[in-house]
């Protein structure tokens, strides 16, 4: 909701680039309205090549380039970053949705150059279903006013309304504050838990997952180093190895055919 709140503050036309098979939630908004939307790929190792993102933000101009944090197919973690530095130099805004991450990695928005960044937060901070974020820099809150808007979202005087720019504008109306005790006891977890350890625990657990995964030979979709890769592992899907998972009471979700699983804190190496 909060980026498609957001998108309807940009200009028809506005330039987009966009990752081919990223999560419908950051693409879908722009494709379904009046953007010039450019798209780019993943290498073959479903990673984000640096020097060709460089090469196709000097060679399109786009004015944002959104994209998932943790990629939901590969469980690919983009380097925020390098990302941002590119971004920055040639004059794009980023535009992030970290739901797949946020909770387990922390995020500096400044020094990643990050103009928007929005977020569910039932995935790795656990904060159940209802409930999510949207952060949008105060440059950018200056220079685009909301096309939506509700009770509380617009200041008035003399019965006349206008934009004094905030972040609150983005609340078209009464919250769930039900959702919002879920989250800020999540939080208080999360922060009580230390998100340097909790990052340090998923590592752990994923290094000791792929090491017998390679010693029988499963093909893993993508080969990321530990710092590209965050909780998500993808592993070429078959019904035999579908079925052994069930059997040892391993659960795990289809994804375009392969087999996702994904580690938190709380998972243990008994499997458990």
């Amino acid at each position: 909701m909060g980026i498609n709140f957001f998108i309807q503050s940009l200009p028809a036309k506005t330039k987009i680039l966009l990752l081919q098979e990223d999560y419908p939630s950051i693409s879908t908004p722009f494709t379904i309205n009046d953007f010039e939307v450019i798209w780019t790929t993943f290498e073959t190792d479903k990673t984000i090549d640096l020097a060709k993102l460089e090469t196709v933000l000097h060679d399109t101009k786009p004015e944002y380039f959104a994209l998932s944090h943790c990629q939901y197919l590969t469980g690919y973690l983009a380097d925020l970053g390098s990302i941002g530095a590119i971004c920055r130099q040639y004059n794009c805004k980023l535009i992030v949705d970290a739901t797949q991450s946020f909770g387990a990695i922390g995020i500096d928005v400044q020094k990643c150059n990050i103009s928007v960044l929005s977020a569910s937060c039932y995935k790795c901070a656990l904060a159940g279903f209802g409930n999510g974020f949207l952060y949008i820099s105060e440059s950018v809150l200056a220079t685009h006013t909301p096309k939506t808007g509700g009770y509380n979202s617009f200041p008035s005087q003399d019965n006349t309304t206008f934009y004094a720019p905030s972040i609150k504008s983005y609340e078209p109306g009464h919250q769930d504050h039900v959702a919002f005790h879920r989250l800020g006891f999540a939080l208080q977890t999360i922060k009580e838990l230390n998100q340097e350890q909790i990052h340090l625990r998923i590592t752990e657990l994923m290094d000791y997952l792929l090491d017998p995964l390679a010693d029988a030979s499963i093909p893993i979709i993508g080969d990321f180093y530990d710092e590209n890769r965050l909780g998500i592992l993808i592993l070429s899907g078959s019904k035999g190895l579908a079925n052994h998972l069930v059997s040892r009471g391993i659960d795990y979700s289809e994804r375009a055919g392969n087999l996702r699983i994904a580690l938190h804190y709380y998972n243990n190496k008994q499997g458990n």
